[in-house]
C-alpha cells in the first residue's frame, strides 16, 4: 500500500470542501435543540480534524511554536469559521449580516447563535424527553 504524505494546507482545503457538500442549514426559525446538535457534531467534527492536521504537521516535520504552525493553525480557525459561515441559510446571513460580520472564531459564531436561537436548558432537555416518552405510549 503506498500512501502519500498530504501538506497540512492541502488537508485543510479538503476539509472545507467536504464539509460544504453535506451541512445542516442554520434557519431564521429553527429549534434550539437542533442548534445544540449542530454544535456538538461540529465540536466533534473539527477535534476530528484536528488530529488529522496535527499529525500531517508532524509528517512534515513543522515545528512546534514555529512561524509555519502558527500560520496553519490561523488557518485552521479561519477555516473552521468558514466551514460555520456555510451552515447559515441564506435568509439567516442576511438577517444578521452585521452580526455576522465582527465574527473571529467558531466561540464567537456559536455564542452570536445562542443569543438568537437560545440554548437549550436542562428544562428543556428534561420536557423533550417527556414529550419523546408521551409520543410513544
Amino acid at each position: 500500500m503506498v500512501t502519500t504524505l498530504r501538506h497540512p494546507i492541502e488537508i485543510l482545503q479538503n476539509f472545507e470542501e467536504n464539509f460544504r457538500e453535506s451541512v445542516p442549514k442554520i434557519m431564521l426559525k429553527m429549534p434550539k435543540r437542533n442548534l445544540q446538535d449542530i454544535k456538538s457534531k461540529f465540536t466533534t467534527d473539527t477535534e476530528d480534524m484536528s488530529i488529522i492536521l496535527n499529525t500531517a504537521m508532524k509528517n512534515h516535520n513543522s515545528a512546534p511554536g514555529s512561524d509555519e504552525e502558527k500560520k496553519i493553525h490561523a488557518r485552521f480557525k479561519k477555516t473552521r469559521l468558514r466551514i460555520l459561515m456555510s451552515y447559515l441559510s441564506k435568509d439567516f446571513e442576511n438577517r444578521y449580516e452585521d452580526e455576522l460580520r465582527g465574527l473571529t472564531g467558531s466561540t464567537d459564531f456559536f455564542q452570536l447563535l445562542g443569543e438568537i436561537v437560545g440554548t437549550v436548558s436542562d428544562a428543556d432537555l428534561v420536557r423533550d424527553a417527556k414529550d419523546k416518552l408521551a409520543d410513544s405510549s
